[in-house]
């Protein structure tokens, strides 16, 4: 890229951070070397120190990457008038037209001093409230007047570009300033940069301002020699190929007997090849080539133009919505000739193959499988449509033919094995790969957010193209699943709700609320601190939590979500929920339920979260194909378990959850009409919370991670909380509390106040591990009431099998369970006691085995403990 000024201090101070955070790049003499290239993945990368305006591998014969910061990085280059107030105040100077001459230079890479006479102006959109400052060309129309076209430098929500109201320009044009009129071929381009471009490079150009306004008038007026060369060089697009034959015609018209065509056949216009080193002589002959190939009148003149750039022996040529195959038999005779003998046509044979055109639009690789689908385009006189294709289609010219048949009903393909081969080769490298994901949120390979209506990367908002998938630079992707009952709005409104949401729910609805927003983020956190905890939240009767879940769901837009039973899903269903999404939770709902019609034991789930907590897989599986591969998707998600019921589990799994529960505490006529309030909401006037967020990610995790940083050692002193895994997780969730306090300034009192019950809920779930769970404790005291019931002077005769009574305690499950029913007293849970009696804290428990009854003497299975006679 031509440059010609130098870089702003402040711009080259972001690029090199970015050089050495993201590449890896260290200081070598004047330059920067080291980086890993982002192509082969060696420590081969390196940049011009002075000026690194891109980045390039040093293994030039094996790679040769190279990449422009300014396609590669646009955040650093995203406000034109901020970097050109910085680079004036480095130069020390004020000049009026400061912003267009530096947009001239740092955008378009053209030479501000060749540009001619231009202004900076001022536009101003009236609806966004938004102005910008523009540069503005002129141009002479009819009657003297004179006419402009101005280009708005920032974003401010309007079209780009202004004409002025009332004056017309059909028929005119605006002509380079060192346009040389009796010197070498006049291009007609579309836009003023284009053809300032082409003058840099000593091409005289005349901008037709768009590709339906031919400049007869302008052209008329220059006087031209009739025998110049012109040539239409408009964009390759859709509306430029059709435009060139009707100014084709018109050239003609006007008397000029020299008309020729130069394409980029792809989406740079000849601007943007200036900016990529694209204006070489020899780039030049091959946009002639393009255009010679898009004029050919005949399929026979369009291979012979292609045999004479490439001279292949045997290749593909399309021409008129059908494709040949074409052949040459004595072209190696033919290049041994003399000059004179140049201009001798091959013997050349074209064959028809096909009844269509076929063009290779993108290739989708799952991340997840590796499975490969093809997207081509078949095309004919009639219309077209698009097929996907597998590898195998390509092996085989039937299947290939009848693909084609399949996918555009009147086209056909006969080609045979070796002809389909030459068209992949021909197409298929210059296709975009395209990654896609079976769920939706966050893609760590990405690293952005994809959604299926809208998709956040590095704080810039993406939306899909016409094929449905996202760009974010170099890396396509897009979702293969799309969720029901999920559509998050993307019209951002203020978070008015907050103050409602926290006068209705208190502190406790605030924890809620600061873990549904660290779970955006969920992956990202386990990147750097290993885990992610898990949030366990029960209430009582009437106390608001289902109104705030419902509310959580909402700012998620998940409209109608309630959650599954893990207890009622297979490993296989669960596994599949686990895997929708991304930085969001999962919701389950009664996993371990008082019901006495609850199903006994199932609580694989919750051992499931063992794994979940550091994001790994629960479940392996055989990828689908015919090898020995399995599939261990990572778990990328967070879990929020609803029920009425506390977690019973052991201590690995209970240090996992964060356990909140919701009372009526917070309850007053203010809150009853704050969630009134917050109900009427729909899910369009909440959901935008979820985009907000996410926008925000880079200023967001750094709050999370230093201030995680910053509290490391809040517990330390603590002798009430002394497990580490329950002070990491809370500690975390102190951290997110505080990211979301600075994100949506909420008041520092509701934060404190929310900030203690952390501190609360934490050392009660270190008493969690110091006692029993509640279903031991609950067996202890039944077993107590029921030795009082008998009213025994040996309490345990009908208890204790032991023969040693003194010291051991010896009791059978299915005869405690049948004396309560006996007598009907509540019910025990056999199967769960069977998992939690071995780790009491009541009684040391010795070994699960049987003994000699000492009250049937026959022999029994016994839980055996030591027992000093005494309950505790």
């Amino acid at each position: 890229m031509s440059n010609h000024r130098k870089m702003d201090s402040a711009l080259r101070e972001s690029i090199i951070s970015v050089l050495t955070s993201k590449y890896g790049m260290r200081q070598s003499g004047e330059n920067f070397a080291g980086g890993v290239c982002p192509d082969c993945g060696k420590k081969d990368l390196w940049a011009v120190g002075d000026e690194p305006w891109s980045i390039q591998c040093n293994r030039i014969n094996n790679c040769g990457y190279k990449g422009l910061i300014r396609e590669l990085h646009p955040e650093l280059f995203k406000s034109v008038t901020e970097r050109a107030e910085s680079f004036m105040r480095d130069e020390r100077k004020i000049d009026p037209k400061g912003i267009a001459k530096f947009y001239l230079s740092d955008e378009r890479g053209l030479n501000p001093t060749r540009a001619g006479n231009f202004t900076q102006e001022t536009a101003y959109n009236r609806k966004t409230g938004k102005g910008s400052a523009t540069i503005r060309f002129y141009f002479p129309v009819a009657n003297d007047k004179e006419c402009f076209w101005e280009r708005i430098i920032e974003d401010i929500g309007s079209d780009k570009a202004n004409f002025p109201k009332g004056i017309y320009y059909s028929g005119y044009g605006w002509v380079t300033p060192e346009f040389n009129q009796r010197r070498g071929d006049v291009w007609i381009v579309e836009g003023i940069f284009d053809a300032l471009a082409l003058q840099e490079h000593g091409i005289r150009a005349i901008s037709a301002m768009t590709c339906h306004n031919f400049p007869a008038k302008t052209i008329q007026s220059l006087n031209l020699d009739k025998l110049t060369t012109i040539v239409i060089a408009l964009d390759s697009n859709k509306a430029g190929y059709e435009a060139i034959p009707k100014m084709i015609a018109r050239v003609e018209e006007l008397g000029f007997t020299n008309v020729q065509v130069a394409l980029t056949r792809s989406k740079m216009d000849w601007n943007d090849c200036h900016i990529q080193d694209k204006l070489s002589p020899e780039d030049i002959e091959l946009y002639y080539y393009n255009g010679d190939l898009f004029t050919a009148t005949s399929a026979y003149n369009k291979a012979l133009l292609m045999w004479k750039r490439n001279l292949w022996q045997s290749f593909i040529v399309e021409h008129d919505y059908k494709t040949y195959w074409a052949e040459v038999k004595n072209a190696s005779g033919l290049q041994d000739k003399e000059d004179e003998e140049e201009d001798k046509e091959p013997e050349l044979s074209l064959t028809q193959i096909g009844t269509c055109i076929i063009d290779f639009l993108y290739v989708e690789r799952s991340i997840a499988t590796d499975e490969t689908r093809f997207y081509l385009d078949i095309q004919n006189s009639r219309g077209n449509d698009r097929g996907i294709f597998s590898g195998k289609h390509f092996k085989s010219p039937n299947e290939f033919g009848s693909r084609i048949i399949d996918t555009l009903p009147g086209a056909n393909f006969s080609g045979k094995a070796h002809q389909i081969e030459k068209l992949y080769e021909l197409k298929a490298p210059y296709i975009k790969t395209v990654h896609t994901i079976d769920y939706v949120g966050y893609c760590p390979e990405a690293k952005g957010y994809v959604y299926p209506q809208f998709a956040v990367k590095d704080g810039e908002i993406h939306l899909p193209n016409k094929e449905d998938y996202y760009s974010f630079k170099n890396y396509h992707i897009k979702n293969t699943f799309t969720p029901g009952s999920f559509n998050p709005s993307t019209n951002i409104k203020p978070v008015q709700w907050l103050d409602d949401y926290i006068t209705a729910f208190g502190d406790r609805g605030l924890i809620v609320l600061a873990y549904f927003f660290g779970s955006l983020f969920a992956t990202q956190i386990r990147h750097e601190l290993g885990y992610f905890p898990f949030l366990e939240f029960t209430g009582e009767a009437g106390s608001g939590k289902t109104a705030v879940l419902e509310f959580m769901w909402k700012l998620m837009g998940r409209d109608n979500y309630e959650g599954i039973n893990p207890t009622t899903s297979t490993p296989a269903g669960r596994y599949r929920t686990l895997n929708q999404f991304s930085n969001m939770p999962t919701s389950y709902i009664e996993g371990q339920s008082e019901s006495k019609d609850a199903k006994k034991g199932k609580d694989d789930w919750l051992y499931e979260s063992k794994t979940q907590f550091n994001g790994r897989s629960v479940r392996t599986k055989g990828k689908n194909n015919n090898g020995n591969d399995t599939d261990e998707s990572p778990f990328y998600g967070s879990i929020v378990v609803s029920q009425n019921v506390k977690i019973d589990a052991d201590e690995a799994t209970l240090t996992r959850f964060i356990y909140l529960h919701m009372t009526s505490d917070h309850h007053t006529p203010a809150g009853k009409r704050a969630s009134e309030k917050l109900m009427r909401l729909e899910i369009d006037d909440v959901s935008s919370f979820l985009l907000q967020t996410i926008l925000q990610e880079k200023s967001i995790l750094k709050i999370i991670f230093d201030k995680y940083e910053a509290i490391k050692d809040i517990f330390i002193d603590s002798d009430r909380v002394v497990h580490s895994r329950i002070r990491d997780v809370h500690k975390l969730l102190l951290a997110i509390l505080e990211a979301l306090t600075e994100t949506y300034n909420i008041d520092y009192k509701n934060r404190d106040k929310a900030a203690k019950l952390i501190m609360r809920i934490a050392e009660d779930r270190q008493k969690d591990l110091d006692h029993d769970p509640e279903p031991v404790q609950e067996f202890w005291y039944l077993l107590e009431d029921l030795q009082r019931d008998e009213n025994l002077d040996n309490r345990s005769s009908l208890i204790n099998h032991s023969n040693n009574k003194e010291f051991e305690l010896a009791i059978n499950l299915n005869d405690i369970a049948k004396m309560a029913r006996d007598r009907n007293l509540p019910p025990i849970d056999v199967t769960l006691l069977r998992k939690l009696l071995p780790k009491t804290k009541t009684f040391e428990f010795i070994e699960n085995k049987t003994v000699k009854s000492s009250i049937s003497g026959r022999t029994t299975r016994c839980y055996v403990f030591k027992w000093n006679g005494k309950w505790k």
